[in-house]
C-alpha cells in the first residue's frame, strides 16, 4: 500500500498533476482491509483537481473517518466545501486546519475567501492580511484585498493594490484589468484603454482582455471598433452568451434594434444562466416603434419563466407585525451616485422620518462618490453586495429583517431580481432604476408610479399592484453645479436650435422623419444631437444619410459626442428647444433640460417607458407640452419658436418654476412615499391577519394628496420644516482670498457693510480682523447675514476653530448655509436666532430709514427667535 500511495502522491503534486492515473492507482486499495486514512485524502486530492467536488467531499469525509486529523485534510475540505458554495463549512474546516497549523497560506487565503461570499468583508480582510503577512510576494494575495476595496467603493486603495500586484507578478493580468475597472469607473477612459491595452500586449492571446476592451470602445463612445472587436470575438466562440450581450448592447445603441433583439434572444438561448440577456431584450423592446403594447406585455413574462423557481419561496414573517411599528426599509440598486437613480432617490430618502423607518442600503456597484456619500449618511445600515450569489443576498436581507425591499435597478445593468424572486422579504416594491414598465416578477408586489405614467385603466398591463403618488413618481436633486443660464440662442444666432441630449437608441425612422418636417416648417432652424454614440462617424453618418432622405442637409445638423455631466450640462446653453423622443421618452434628460430654461416638447408613447416627460413636464406646471399625437406635438413647438419674446421669457423662469415644483419638492415627496410605505404595510398586517395567501393581499394604492396644513404638520413633527432648496434667486460671487458667497440677485437685501467693487465684494474691517485674529480662536459673529465677516475668519481661524455665526432672518441665513457648503467650512455654524437680552421668540418694531438699519430684512412687527450670548 506505501508503494501506491507514494506513486499517487508523485503524480498528484508534480508541476503537471495526472488525477487520472493517481486514481487508476489507488482505487484497487479499496477493496483491501485495514485502509489508511491518506488513501482516501489523495484520492480526494484527486477529484478535486478533476474538479468533481462531491466525489471529492465524499473522499475526505472518509479520510476523517478514518482517522485523518491533519491540518492538509482540512484545508482540502475547505476547498471542496467552498466550491460547492457551503461557506459555512468551509469557514468551520479553515479554522480546523489553521489550529493545527497557522501558517498555510492557501488555507487562509480560502477563509477569506468563503469570509468575502458570506458578505463578512471585516473577517475576510482580515483572513487576507494574514496570509500577506505569511506570503507578501504572492500577488493573488494583494489583488484580493484590491479586490474588496474596489467593491467597497474605495477605489483609491483598489489601484494601489492593483499596482503592487503588478509590482510583485508582471504577468498577473487581473492587475492590468483591475486598473482598467478603476478607470472605467473614474470615467478616465484614455487610462482604462491603456491598461487594458498593456494586458493584450503582455498577454496577446488573452480573451478575457480583448472582451474587456470591447467594453471600453463602447464607453468610449466607439462604436464602430467596439462592434467589429466583438464580432471577431464571436467567430472564436458563437455560443459565448456572455460576450453577445456585449455586441446586443452596441446594436441597441446605434439603433439596430431587429439585429439587437435577435442577438439578445440568441445569448438567451446560449448563456441562459446570463439574465441580462432577457432583461437587456426586454428593455430594447421599448425602444422599437413596430412594438406594441401587448407584445411587450407579454415578453415580461418570460422572465418569470425563465428565472422564477419552480417552486415558489416561502416569505419570512416578522415577529413585530405591529401596523404602526416602526418599518425596516431596504433599498437595493447600482445607483448610488451620479446616476439617474441617485439624482431622483437622494431627497425622498432624506425626508423619510427617522421616528418611522430605518433605511437600509444595499449597492451594488462600485463607485463612490459625493451623491453616494450623502445617501450613506442617511442610512442605518450600508452594505456593499458586489459578487454575492443572489442566495447569499436573499440571506442577509432575511438576516437584516427588512420588511420593505425597494428594487432599483430593474431590467437595467446591477440588477438583482433573481434575489428578489427569492422572495427574501415581507414586501418588494419597484422604484426607479430600469422603471420603463412592469418587471414581470409575480414576487414584485407593488411599483410606484403616478397618474401619467399610469393612468386608469393600465392595471391589467402590470403584474404589479400600482402605488400612484399624488404629484411626480420621483423627486428630482438638481446637480451641485453653478451653472448659469444663458441668453437665449435664437436671439444671437438669428435662428431657432432644436436639441435632443437623449440616448440616441431613442430615435428611429419615424422621429427622425417628424423632427425633419419641424426643421423644414422653421427657416432657418438646426437640430442638435448630443450623447457619446456621436463619437462614431459611422453612427453620426447614417443619421445624415436618414435626414437627408426626409429633406434635412447637413448643415442644419450639429453633432456631439461624450462629455463631463456639467460640460453636457453646460450644451444647453445652446438650445432653444428641446425634442422628446418617441416612442421612449426622456426622463432625467428632461429634468436637465428644464433646469437650463429649455422647454421640452413630448409626444407620449404608448408604455410606462414613453411617459417619462409627461410626468415630469406636468408636475412642473407645464401639462400644455404633453401631447398625444405628432400634429399636437409640432404644433405646440411651431408654438413656441414663433414666439422668441415667450422663449425669453420661459428661460428665466423655468429653473425657479421646476425646483418650487413638486418635482424637487423633498418634504412633500417624503410625506407622500411614508404614508404609501404605510399603506403597503398595512395591507401586510391584513394579509397575515386574514392568513390571505402570497398574491392575494395587495391592492392598488391611491396615494392621498395631503393638504398644505397637513403637509407643514408632517415636516415641522418630523423636523423637516426648513428652508426650500436653493433656486435661481441666488448667485455666487468671489470675496477677498477666493472665497464664495452667496448672495441674492435682487440687492435690495443687502447689508450696508457690503460694497460692489469690479464684481468682488470687500470690506476693509473684515479683512483686518481675519489678519489679526489666530488660528484654532472661537469667533461669535453677531448678525452675520451674508457673511462678508463670517466667512473670512471661519478661514482664517482653520478647521480646529470655530465661527458661530448669529443670523435670525431665515432666507439670510439659507444664503450662510450655502457659502458654508461652498467653502467646504464646517468649522462655521450658521445659528438661526438673534442675540437679545433674553432667550425666546420676540417681535420688533423699527420705523424711519430702515435701509440703514440690520432690521431692515424684517417685515414691521416680525417675530423672531432669540438667545442672550450667557445661555449660549
Amino acid at each position: 500500500m506505501n508503494v501506491q500511495l507514494a506513486q499517487a502522491k508523485a503524480l498528484l503534486t508534480t508541476e503537471r498533476p495526472n488525477p487520472d492515473k493517481a486514481i487508476k492507482t489507488l482505487k484497487p486499495l479499496l477493496n483491501k482491509p485495514n485502509q489508511h486514512w491518506l488513501l482516501h485524502h489523495y484520492l480526494g486530492v484527486a477529484q478535486l483537481q478533476k474538479g468533481q467536488y462531491k466525489k471529492a467531499k465524499t473522499f475526505l469525509e472518509d479520510a476523517f473517518r478514518y482517522g485523518s486529523n491533519e491540518a492538509e485534510t482540512h484545508h482540502l475540505m475547505s476547498v471542496t466545501h467552498y466550491n460547492l458554495g457551503e461557506y459555512e463549512d468551509a469557514i468551520f474546516h479553515a479554522k480546523e486546519a489553521i489550529s493545527r497549523n497557522s501558517e498555510l497560506v492557501e488555507t487562509w487565503i480560502n477563509l477569506g475567501a468563503a469570509y468575502r461570499a458570506m458578505a463578512d468583508l471585516d473577517n475576510a480582510m482580515k483572513a487576507y492580511s494574514k496570509a500577506n503577512q505569511l506570503n507578501p510576494s504572492n500577488a493573488g494575495i494583494a489583488y484580493r484585498i484590491g479586490s474588496i476595496y474596489f467593491d467597497q467603493g474605495d477605489l483609491k486603495k483598489a489601484r494601489e493594490l492593483y499596482s503592487i500586484t503588478q509590482q510583485v507578478d508582471p504577468n498577473f493580468i487581473e492587475a492590468y484589468l483591475g486598473l482598467c475597472l478603476v478607470a472605467q469607473n473614474l470615467q478616465d477612459y484614455n487610462t482604462a484603454l491603456s491598461h487594458v491595452n498593456e494586458a493584450i500586449e503582455r498577454f496577446p492571446k488573452s480573451r478575457v482582455a480583448k472582451i474587456q476592451l470591447a467594453v471600453v470602445y463602447k464607453e468610449m463612445g466607439r462604436y464602430s471598433d467596439a462592434i467589429e472587436l466583438n464580432r471577431k470575438l464571436l467567430l472564436d466562440k458563437p455560443n459565448d452568451g456572455r460576450l453577445r450581450i456585449n455586441y446586443a448592447l452596441c446594436l441597441l445603441e446605434t439603433g439596430q434594434f431587429d439585429e439587437a433583439e435577435t442577438n439578445y434572444l440568441r445569448a438567451l438561448n446560449d448563456t441562459p444562466e446570463a439574465g441580462e440577456s432577457l432583461s437587456n431584450y426586454l428593455m430594447g423592446i421599448h425602444y422599437n416603434p413596430e412594438r406594441t403594447k401587448q407584445e411587450i406585455f407579454d415578453a415580461h413574462l418570460l422572465w418569470d419563466a425563465h428565472y422564477a423557481p419552480k417552486e415558489r419561496k416561502v416569505r419570512p414573517v416578522p415577529q413585530n407585525i405591529d401596523p404602526n411599528k416602526k418599518l425596516r426599509v431596504g433599498f437595493i440598486s447600482g445607483g448610488f451616485r451620479k446616476h439617474p437613480v441617485g439624482w431622483m432617490i437622494t431627497r425622498a430618502i432624506e425626508h423619510l422620518p427617522k421616528d418611522q423607518f430605518e433605511i437600509y442600503c444595499y449597492t451594488t456597484h462600485s463607485s463612490y462618490d459625493d451623491l453616494t456619500a450623502r445617501i450613506n449618511k442617511l442610512c442605518d445600515k450600508w452594505v456593499s453586495v458586489i459578487g454575492y450569489s443572489d442566495e447569499v443576498v436573499a440571506d442577509l436581507l432575511r438576516k437584516d429583517e427588512v420588511d420593505i425591499l425597494v428594487e432599483l435597478s430593474g431590467h437595467s445593468a446591477f440588477n438583482r431580481l433573481k434575489t428578489v424572486a427569492l422572495e427574501p422579504v415581507p414586501i418588494t416594491i419597484k422604484w426607479v432604476g430600469g422603471l420603463f414598465n412592469t418587471t414581470g416578477l409575480q414576487s414584485m408586489d407593488y411599483l410606484l408610479t403616478d397618474c401619467y405614467e399610469s393612468s386608469e385603466g393600465e392595471e391589467q398591463f402590470y403584474t404589479e399592484k400600482l402605488v400612484r403618488m399624488p404629484d411626480d413618481y420621483i423627486c428630482y436633486e438638481p446637480p451641485p453645479y453653478d451653472i448659469k443660464v444663458a441668453e437665449l440662442p435664437a436671439k444671437y444666432n438669428g435662428y431657432i436650435t432644436f436639441g435632443c441630449f437623449n440616448n440616441p437608441s431613442k430615435l428611429n425612422k419615424e422621429v427622425l422623419q417628424k423632427w425633419a418636417e419641424i426643421l423644414k416648417s422653421v427657416p432657418d432652424s438646426k437640430l442638435f444631437l448630443k450623447s457619446k454614440q456621436y463619437d462614431t462617424p459611422a453612427f453620426v453618418e447614417g443619421i445624415v444619410i436618414q435626414m437627408e432622405k426626409f429633406g434635412i442637409g447637413s448643415d442644419q445638423l450639429i453633432f456631439e459626442g461624450y462629455a463631463m455631466h456639467e460640460d453636457l450640462l453646460c450644451s444647453y446653453n445652446k438650445v432653444d428647444i428641446a425634442l422628446d423622443p418617441w416612442p421612449y421618452s426622456g426622463g432625467l434628460t428632461t429634468c436637465e433640460s428644464l433646469w437650463m430654461g429649455v422647454p421640452v416638447i413630448s409626444n407620449q408613447g404608448p408604455t410606462f417607458a414613453g411617459k417619462h416627460s409627461a410626468t415630469h413636464l406636468s408636475n412642473a406646471g407645464h401639462p400644455e407640452w404633453v401631447t398625444d399625437n405628432w400634429a399636437g406635438y409640432k404644433a405646440m413647438v411651431m408654438q413656441l419658436a414663433g414666439d422668441i419674446s415667450a422663449l425669453e421669457n420661459l428661460r428665466a423662469s423655468l429653473r425657479d418654476e421646476l425646483l418650487n415644483s413638486p418635482v424637487c419638492d423633498g418634504p412633500r415627496f417624503g410625506a407622500h412615499l411614508s404614508n404609501a410605505f404605510r399603506e403597503m404595510w398595512t395591507q401586510r398586517v391584513s394579509g397575515y391577519e386574514n392568513e390571505l395567501p402570497e398574491g392575494d393581499w395587495q391592492h392598488h394604492i391611491t396615494v392621498e394628496q395631503l393638504s398644505q396644513k397637513k403637509l407643514n404638520k408632517f415636516n415641522k413633527e418630523h423636523g423637516f420644516d426648513m428652508p426650500k432648496p436653493f433656486t435661481q434667486k441666488n448667485k455666487v460671487v468671489e470675496l477677498e482670498g477666493s472665497l464664495k458667497i452667496s448672495v441674492p440677485l435682487y440687492k435690495e437685501n443687502f447689508t450696508r457693510y457690503v460694497l460692489e467693487e469690479q464684481q468682488q465684494w470687500i470690506d476693509a474691517e473684515a479683512a483686518f480682523l481675519a489678519r489679526i485674529i489666530p488660528k484654532q480662536s472661537t469667533v461669535i459673529d453677531v448678525g452675520a447675514g451674508f457673511g462678508v465677516y463670517a466667512l473670512p475668519l471661519a478661514k482664517k481661524v482653520g478647521e480646529n476653530g470655530c465661527v458661530f455665526a448669529f443670523e435670525p432672518h431665515a432666507d439670510v441665513a439659507t444664503h450662510l448655509k450655502e457659502s458654508k457648503r461652498l467653502n467646504k467650512f464646517p468649522q462655521l455654524e450658521v445659528i438661526e436666532k438673534a442675540v437679545f437680552k433674553a432667550d425666546g421668540d420676540f417681535g420688533f418694531k423699527h420705523k424711519g430709514q430702515v435701509e440703514k438699519s440690520a432690521l431692515s430684512l424684517f417685515q414691521t412687527n416680525k417675530r423672531i427667535a432669540t438667545q442672550t450670548l450667557d445661555s449660549f
